[in-house]
C-alpha cells in the first residue's frame, strides 16, 4: 500500500511539474529568472565543498541581474554549517519539497531552469582560486570560546585537529555485515596518528581527535590530548574546531573539507582512490595510500598505478573507483600511511603555518612536480614534501615504501 501511495505521489509531482510548474517559470522568465540547484546535503563534505565551489565561482562570475538561484535541502549533515550557508545563499529547507525534488529535478535538468554549477569533482581547481566565504558571527565566536574553555583550551592556546574515518561510520549507514562492520578502503586507524598528536603536545599545542562516530576511544591519554567525539561533540564545534585550529590532518572523509572552506591549513592523509585530485593548492597537502598487489605482495610505483588506470579521472571511472569491489576485481589492496608518515606530515603542516621550507626543499619540490604530472587537474594538491622525499623511488619509478629518503 505504501509503495502504491508513493508511486501516485511521484506521478502527481511529475504531472504538476509539466503542466504547472514549468509553464509558470516560462511565464515569469521575461521578468525574473529562477534556477534550481542541488547539493548532497546528507554528507558534510558535499555540504561544505559543493556550496563553497558554487559561492567562489560567483566571485568571478556574478549571478546575472533579475536572477535567483534556489537550493532545496532537508536534514543536512551538519545544522551549524547549513545555518551559515543560509546567510549567503537562497536555501529552502523543506522535507516535502526536497522529497518532491527527486522527481521534478530530473525533469528540470532538461530545461534552462536547472542550475548547472561546478561541484565536488572540480574542487581542486576552484578552491585554488578565490577566497573563503563563510564567517562566524560575534555570538558564534563567543560560544566557540566558551566551548574551548570547557575543553581546557584557553584564549592564548593553539590546537591541531586529527581525523581518521572510523569503520563504525559505515555501520551507522546500515552497511554492517552479520560478522561485524563492513570496512572500507577509506577507513583508517587513529593509532597511526597518535605519534603526531603527541608531537603537537610537545610543541606546546593541544591535539584534538575529531569525528562524529567512533568505534573506540583515543588509545592514548594525557595532558593536551582531547578525545572530542567521545566527550564534547556537537554540530557547532565540528565546524568551529575545524575552522579555528592551527592546522587539520584528516583522511578521505568529508570532515577534511571543512577547514578548507575556511582557509585553514589542512592535509589529507591516506588519500584513496588516488585519482582523487585533492582540494586545491591553497594551504593543502595530501598523502596517498600505497597500492599493493595481492598476488605477490609488491607495492606498485605511482607510475605503475598510472599504467593500470588508477589515476584515470573520467566520468566513466570516477564513481566506481570509490567502490572496494573495483580493487577486489583487479587484485589491489590499499596500505595505510605509517605513524612516521603521519608524524612527518604533521611537521609539514606546521612548517606551512610558519612559512618555513621543509628539509631539502628544492628536491622536495622537484618530486612533488613529478607526482603532480601523473594527475590531470591544473591545480591538483601537492604531496607532503617529507613524504615525497621519503618515497622518491616510488614517485620516480622504482623501489618500495621506506626504501630511503632522498638527499639534497
Amino acid at each position: 500500500m505504501k509503495s502504491f501511495v508513493t508511486s501516485i505521489a511521484r506521478l502527481s509531482v511529475t504531472v504538476l511539474t509539466h503542466i504547472l510548474f514549468i509553464p509558470v517559470l516560462w511565464a515569469i522568465e521575461p521578468f525574473w529568472r529562477f534556477r534550481f540547484g542541488e547539493v548532497f546535503e546528507a554528507r558534510v563534505g558535499h555540504l561544505a565543498i559543493d556550496f563553497e565551489c558554487y559561492a567562489r565561482t560567483q566571485q568571478f562570475e556574478p549571478i546575472p541581474r533579475r536572477t535567483t538561484h534556489i537550493f532545496l535541502v532537508w536534514n543536512p549533515a551538519n545544522q551549524q554549517l547549513m545555518k551559515m550557508w543560509k546567510r549567503h545563499l537562497c536555501i529552502i529547507e523543506s522535507r516535502w519539497l526536497r522529497w518532491a525534488s527527486f522527481t521534478f529535478m530530473p525533469i528540470l535538468e532538461e530545461t534552462r531552469f536547472y542550475l548547472e554549477y561546478n561541484r565536488f569533482d572540480d574542487a581542486a581547481d576552484i578552491l585554488s582560486l578565490g577566497r573563503p566565504v563563510l564567517r562566524f558571527t560575534e555570538e558564534e565566536e563567543k560560544l566557540g570560546r566558551e566551548k574551548l574553555r570547557e575543553m581546557g583550551i584557553g584564549p592564548d592556546d593553539w590546537f591541531a585537529c586529527f581525523h581518521s574515518r572510523d569503520p563504525s561510520y559505515l555501520h551507522t549507514r546500515k552497511t554492517a555485515t552479520p560478522t561485524g562492520f563492513h570496512r572500507s578502503m577509506r577507513d583508517t586507524s587513529i593509532s597511526n596518528m597518535t605519534d603526531a598528536m603527541q608531537w603537537v603536545v610537545e610543541q606546546g599545542g593541544y591535539a584534538i581527535r575529531m569525528g562524529a562516530i567512533t568505534e573506540t576511544e583515543l588509545p592514548i591519554k594525557g595532558q593536551g590530548l582531547i578525545d572530542y567525539p567521545n566527550h564534547f561533540r556537537s554540530d557547532f564545534m565540528d565546524i568551529y574546531l575545524s575552522a579555528k585550529c592551527r592546522f587539520f590532518i584528516g583522511s578521505t572523509s568529508g570532515l577534511i573539507c571543512v577547514p578548507v572552506i575556511f582557509g585553514t591549513p589542512a592535509g589529507m592523509a591516506n588519500n584513496v582512490p588516488i585519482h582523487y585530485q585533492g582540494l586545491g593548492m591553497q594551504s593543502f597537502l595530501l598523502l596517498p595510500k600505497f597500492a599493493q598487489c595481492r598476488n605477490n605482495g609488491s607495492i606498485l610505483t605511482f607510475l605503475e598505478c598510472k599504467e593500470r588506470g588508477l589515476f584515470e579521472y573520467t566520468d566513466r571511472t570516477l564513481r566506481m573507483k570509490f567502490n572496494d569491489s573495483f580493487y577486489d576485481n583487479i587484485g589491489i589492496d590499499w596500505i595505510e600511511n605509517s605513524a612516521l608518515d603521519i608524524l612527518e606530515f604533521t611537521q609539514d603542516l606546521m612548517d606551512m603555518t610558519i612559512s618555513e621550507d621543509p628539509p631539502h626543499a628544492k628536491e622536495a619540490r622537484r618530486l612533488q612536480a613529478a607526482y603532480r604530472a601523473l594527475l590531470t587537474r591544473d591545480f591538483a594538491t601537492p604531496l607532503g614534501p617529507r613524504f615525497a622525499l621519503r618515497y622518491k623511488d616510488l614517485i620516480l619509478g622504482g623501489g618500495s615504501p621506506g626504501s630511503g629518503r632522498a638527499e639534497s
